[in-house]
């Protein structure tokens, strides 16, 4: 009886894993209503977020900016990577591009502490109008972010699938070096898509 329980308890939590990669995937590649074209005139970085295994080692950062459109004086609040400043803003904030840099991003809401820190930093804007809210997001990672979800799922099911063959096979050889090194780089690449 307990071990038709834990083959249930180890299912559900499967479907839920694959469920959340595939529909996560898919609904980022394929939804068009929360995809937004803006322009930006100037951007600044409102903070970063640094990610970390138990608050002792960290995995890595996430940065988030403020751009605004001088001409409507809307702000947008863009989650980019850290370069993404630098390569198309200069020091004073101004686009390098003439007229604006031109992004196409899907809006995504924030989790709660990091909307919590966007409103605090939204306040210090005055009456800033943030046409997507301030608690929302544009994601400009979206596309290479869902195809990492998608390879991610079909890699970890495919070395979970080479595990359970080889843990079958009556004589192990250097396989089970090369399944490790594997698990290893599934584990991270899942670390990578959920954090």
């Amino acid at each position: 009886m307990r071990g038709i329980g834990s083959k249930i308890l180890i299912g559900f939590f499967v479907v839920l894993y694959i469920g959340f990669f595939l529909v996560t995937g898919i609904s980022d590649l394929t939804n068009k209503e929360d995809l937004h074209s803006v322009n930006v005139d100037m951007a600044f970085e409102a903070f970063e977020v640094e990610h970390s295994i138990s608050g002792l080692i960290p995995i890595g950062k996430d940065y988030y900016y403020v751009g605004m459109d001088t001409d409507t004086m809307e702000y947008y609040v863009i989650h980019a990577p850290k370069k993404w400043l630098g390569e198309n803003f200069n020091d004073s904030a101004q686009s390098l591009e003439a007229g604006g840099l031109n992004i196409t991003a899907l809006s995504k809401e924030l989790d709660y502490e990091i909307a919590t820190e966007m409103s605090s930093a939204a306040q210090q804007l005055g009456n800033a109008v943030f046409p997507y809210g301030a608690s929302n997001c544009l994601e400009l990672s979206y596309k290479s972010d869902a195809i990492l979800k998608l390879v991610t799922l079909a890699l970890t099911i495919l070395v979970a699938l080479a595990t359970l063959w080889y843990s079958k096979l009556p004589e192990k050889g250097i396989g089970g070096k090369i399944l490790a090194v594997a698990l290893f780089v599934v584990c991270a690449l899942n670390l990578m898509v959920l954090i």
